[in-house]
């Protein structure tokens, strides 16, 4: 598995475009030397690379291509202002699903590239547009052995066993952990248990916020084991397990019938499912 960098750079007169390209680079030493360029070039696109390879050059630009059609729709109506409601969420949710549809022919028409495997485990294997079964198939199928069996077999078959164990009305993954609030530990006498998990990577800032913002409920910090078994690449991000341990709702699974707009102002199904199950309880 290659490991990738991401550099941005921005030119120095305010409001011009910024120029992005990103790297794969191995356990060796890389060097990526970015070489000067006239105003209004891109000085990231053709870098002097010791040990790394451009994902650009390695296949991003012809996906660019590819894709730009679907792309293009999905950001010109992300960047319109409007007010949130479940006809919008729906429709972000149908122009990314045509997009990884659009990214599925791309990796099934250059199967022997490992960009497309990249593309693959970054992009399709986490995606809430992408059921478990076809991302399984996909990789089984369309994939030669030689990259199948990559190192990036862990992290994709990982990704297909959230998928299928975060399902609603299966059994939540177990798991285990330390918190760093000291209150709140048991909870015997409460009808509902609540339970944080940061992607926060910087400890202090994290446990100062959880000072300054009175989160006294568990928080759980640093636990990757938990963020792949539940699949959490973005937040917010939510689940209601019942005492059996059966996931009861999952947002972004609400969200795609149209249920709840995914904003924490209108989360009417699970207000409904929480009084129809606790309301009645002693």
């Amino acid at each position: 598995m290659c490991y990738e960098l991401y550099q941005s750079l921005y030119p120095h007169v305010t409001g011009q475009t910024h120029f992005t390209n990103s790297f794969w680079v191995g356990k060796e030493r890389a060097d990526i030397a970015v070489t000067p360029k006239p105003p209004g070039q891109d000085p990231v696109a053709n870098c002097i690379l010791t040990n790394a390879w451009s994902i650009r050059q390695m296949g991003r630009d012809k996906l660019d291509s590819f894709q730009r059609k679907e792309w293009k729709a999905l950001v010109d109506y992300i960047n319109v202002p409007r007010q949130p409601s479940d006809s919008n969420t729906r429709a972000v949710y149908a122009l990314f699903s045509r997009l990884r549809t659009r990214q599925l022919e791309f990796i099934r028409q250059n199967p022997n590239s490992y960009f497309s495997l990249w593309l693959f485990r970054k992009e399709i294997a986490a995606s809430n547009q992408v059921s478990a079964d076809t991302v399984a198939v996909v990789f089984n199928t369309v994939f030669p052995d030689s990259l199948r069996n990559s190192p990036d077999r862990k992290v994709i078959l990982r990704a297909i066993a959230a998928k299928k164990n975060t399902n609603k009305g299966e059994i939540a993954p177990d798991y285990t952990s330390t918190t760093i609030v000291a209150i709140r530990r048991k909870y015997d006498s409460t009808k509902l248990s609540i339970i944080s998990i940061t992607l926060d990577e910087e400890r202090k800032s994290f446990e100062d916020a959880v000072t300054r913002y009175h989160m006294d409920w568990p928080q759980v910090f640093g636990n990757q084991d938990i963020i792949h078994a539940y699949q959490i690449s973005g937040i917010p991000q939510l689940y209601l397990i019942d005492p059996e341990g059966k996931i009861v709702y999952k947002a972004s699974e609400e969200d795609i019938v149209g249920n709840s707009s995914g904003d924490s102002a209108d989360l009417k199904q699970l207000n409904d499912i929480l009084t129809q199950k606790l309301d009645n309880t002693k």
